[in-house]
């Protein structure tokens, strides 16, 4: 019967064989300020502000939206580009 050590140490052999280094891994954010569009993490993405400020945070199929204040018109969003295949 394998002892606990020997398979802890393959566990963690295999982890560590299965990790990508930090510089192959996608980045997980980006953040956009100001009046933009373009496409992130598979995403299309529209960032429109007049106003004021916001800052537009982008994950993998997710968002945060915040600005600066009430006055602020602001409109964002992730989603498909008109026009392209779903």
């Amino acid at each position: 019967m394998p002892s606990f050590k020997s398979i802890f140490c393959a566990a963690a052999y295999a982890t560590l064989a299965l990790a990508a280094p930090v510089s192959d891994i996608e980045k997980r954010s980006e953040t956009i300020t100001g009046n933009q569009v373009g496409n992130y993490g598979g995403y299309y993405f529209s960032n429109y502000v007049e106003n004021g400020a916001d800052t537009f945070t982008l994950g993998t199929g997710t968002y945060n939206l915040k600005w600066t204040s009430a006055n602020t018109d602001v409109v964002a969003g992730i989603g498909w580009q008109t026009g392209a295949a779903r």
